[in-house]
This record gives C-alpha cells, sequence and structure tokens, in this order.
C-alpha cells in the first residue's frame, strides 16, 4: 500500500479498501493528460477490477452449476461490467466441458423505492423487463441472481 505499512483486514472473498488507505501514487500509472490535475491517486488499478470480475463469472459458474444463464444488464451504467462478466462467463463456458447457453437483454432502471417489508421494488423500463420487476417469478422456472453496480 502506498505510504502505508498497515494490512487489509481478512476480507474472505473481496477486496477491502480501509476509510484511511491512501490509494496508489499517481506516478505508477498512465493515465489521460485530460485528468492531469483532477486526480490524487488511484484507488483500484483496472487490474484489480478484471481479476474481481473474473472471479465474479467463476463464483457464479460453480453456484448455478453450468446451468443457462439469463443475464439482465442495467443500463446505462453497468453496461461496461456486464460486457465483462459475460465475456469472462463465455470464456469459462468455452473452456469446460458443458456448453452453458446465454441470454443477454438489457433493463434501464427509473427508481429504487423500499417496501414497509423493507423489500426492494424495482421500477423499470425498457425492453422486455416487466414493470415493476418480479424476479421470484421468471417463466422459465430460473432462479435470479441480481448484480447491481452504480453509476
Amino acid at each position: 500500500m502506498a505510504g502505508s505499512s498497515e494490512k487489509a483486514p481478512d476480507s474472505g472473498r473481496g477486496v477491502v479498501l480501509l476509510d484511511n488507505w491512501p490509494g496508489y501514487d499517481l506516478d505508477l500509472f498512465t493515465y489521460p493528460q485530460h485528468y492531469y490535475g483532477d486526480l490524487e491517486c488511484v484507488l483500484l488499478p483496472h487490474g484489480i477490477i478484471v481479476d474481481r470480475i473474473e472471479r465474479l463469472a467463476k463464483d457464479i459458474m460453480n453456484d448455478i452449476g453450468f446451468h443457462d444463464i439469463l443475464v439482465l444488464c442495467v443500463l446505462k451504467g453497468g453496461y461496461k461490467f456486464c460486457a465483462d462478466l459475460v465475456e469472462h462467463l463465455k470464456n469459462i463456458s468455452r473452456n469446460s466441458d458443458r456448453f452453458v447457453s446465454m441470454k443477454v437483454d438489457f433493463i434501464r432502471l427509473k427508481s429504487y423505492k423500499v417496501l414497509p417489508q423493507d423489500l426492494p421494488k424495482v421500477i423499470s423500463q425498457g425492453v422486455s423487463a416487466p414493470s415493476p420487476l418480479q424476479l421470484e417469478a421468471h417463466p422459465s422456472g430460473k432462479d435470479p441472481t441480481l448484480l447491481s453496480t452504480s453509476d
């Protein structure tokens, strides 16, 4: 860790950034000139993000046991994450002894609301998504996995 001898706590299966983590020095990276003067440090290098997405794909494949996958990509902020995740899922499928069929669909979220029972309600727009999105009642009988990123 840049300028720190502190060790991150054991996170089990994730990357932990402590509140006082100073980040990596900018001299260790190349970045576009239009960011000069605006950045102080790099918190998560691209390689770590790619590695975590690949690990997430492996975890998904282990958890679902090579069943067909329906991926719902949340537009617009989740597109790049979703594309990278799908690519890793395809690579795992191609390099295994069993083929996994995968369908990707897109959904645009309008807002999040919380019901009195503290269950999230998602108001959706676009493509073939119902409104409100009901993940528990998928007609194929497949168990949903909801992945979310924030813009």
